[in-house]
């Protein structure tokens, strides 16, 4: 049995994927299995993973009608017999030092059941910045810790694509095809429930690469709605788990939902995001996880105002 299988959902990032590839191939030891899932890519990326994976025997190239990123990492989940399982993305790149680093990790702290790592992210311009988990040392966590600092998306990078977890955890459960936006968050907020032995590496081995134009800068207001629905189931199951929860979350995205409703793009739903903060504002302005800004805009909305303070704002912009 391999020690990490690697899934890569791939679709249009053929611009992309060269540098990837160019990244992966210090990091094919024989303890590494990697998929290259080849969701139904109009461009030439499917002839690209064919041609380079002629060249590894560790790596398996499926091939598949499309059906988005969930799904495509639900194909490779189906193959994969690794202890382990990560997800990267293909336009994004890894440390030569990745799969060793993460090797021998796993082997100091004794097969853990879920490790975290930092990350780099490339801007737009080309900078590298350092993202690190700086509420943390480095070391095991405390599970009711990290379900807290989890469920806050705040501090935590609440991304597949910067955690090993062990595959025993996947028997049962899939990445939901119909979640667009906040897939990564919904995922692991349900496997970190099970998960019991929780490391963290404090290394950047990751290096996610922003793009003007990438699918997550391009979210509907249907899927901002979603996600306001995902994150509040999680802030109450969370809840009941712990006892208490941070809930920054929901709220964060309660209000980003009403700005863009406020300025013409109505739904129906929007009323629940105006009735969760009219009924919450106590927990709001108490939550010391959520900003000033937000708890004043929230304040706002609970006292009628904030449609017309949002249109003021929006037309001076003009």
């Amino acid at each position: 049995m391999k020690k990490l299988s690697i899934i890569v959902p791939i679709y249009g990032v053929e611009k992309y994927i060269g540098k990837f590839l160019e990244s992966l191939v210090p990091n094919l030891c024989s303890e590494i299995e990697v998929f290259l899932v080849d969701d139904g890519s109009k461009d030439n990326c499917a002839a690209i993973i064919d041609e380079f994976a002629k060249a590894h025997d560790n790596i398996e190239v499926i091939h598949k009608e499309n059906g988005g990123v969930s799904s495509a990492r639900n194909a490779g989940i189906e193959k994969a017999t690794g202890e382990y399982i990560t997800f990267l993305d293909p336009d994004d790149y890894i440390a030569e030092i990745y799969a060793s680093t993460l090797l021998e990790a796993v082997k100091k702290y004794e097969s853990p059941d879920f490790l975290i790592y930092d990350y780099y992210r490339v801007e737009y311009d080309g900078e590298v910045k350092d993202k690190s988990i700086t509420i943390f040392k480095e070391g095991r966590i405390e599970k009711n810790i990290f379900l807290k600092e989890l469920i806050k998306q705040k501090h935590i990078n609440c991304s597949v694509c910067t955690s090993i977890i062990k595959r025993k955890f996947y028997k049962s459960l899939r990445f939901d095809v119909k979640t667009k936006y906040v897939e990564d968050y919904l995922f692991l907020t349900n496997i970190a429930l099970n998960v019991n032995d929780i490391v963290y590496l404090k290394r950047n081995l990751y290096y996610y690469v922003g793009r003007k134009n990438s699918l997550s800068t391009g979210e509907s207001l249907r899927d901002r709605i979603t996600a306001f629905e995902i994150a509040l189931d999680r802030y109450r199951k969370y809840k009941d788990v712990l006892g208490d929860a941070s809930i920054v979350f929901p709220t964060n995205l309660a209000y980003t939902v009403l700005q863009r409703g406020y300025l013409g793009e109505w739904d129906s739903l929007i009323s629940e995001c105006e009735e969760f903060i009219k009924k919450n504002i106590g927990e709001i302005l108490f939550d010391k996880d959520i900003s000033f800004g937000t708890k004043r805009q929230c304040m706002m909305v609970y006292l009628g105002v904030a449609e017309r303070y949002i249109k003021f704002k929006y037309k001076r912009r003009e």
